[in-house]
């Protein structure tokens, strides 16, 4: 009988250690869940950072001063040229 009741010590030692290991690896669970999560949010993050980098728009060229193109534009091209002239 005494056999008996160390053994059922025995297992009730034993299975109060795994419901602490249960406990335990249910805690390790939740904080890499949440870690998990969180580098996620993170990584989204970063590719919509990028996202939006490569949607701005380009730098228009810059534009060169054409101080006298009104003044092109305005000349008067004689009538004479361009035709063929004989003499």
């Amino acid at each position: 009988m005494q056999a008996l009741q160390e053994e059922m010590v025995a297992l009730r030692a034993n299975q109060e250690r795994i419901q602490a290991d249960l406990v335990a690896s249910r805690a390790t669970s939740e904080e890499l869940r949440h870690s998990n999560e969180e580098l996620h949010r993170d990584l989204k993050n970063r590719a919509d950072e990028r996202e939006e980098e490569d949607q701005e728009p380009a730098t228009p060229p810059r534009e060169f001063p054409t101080p006298f193109s009104q003044e092109i534009m305005d000349v008067v091209i004689p009538a004479t040229l361009g035709r063929k002239v004989t003499f």
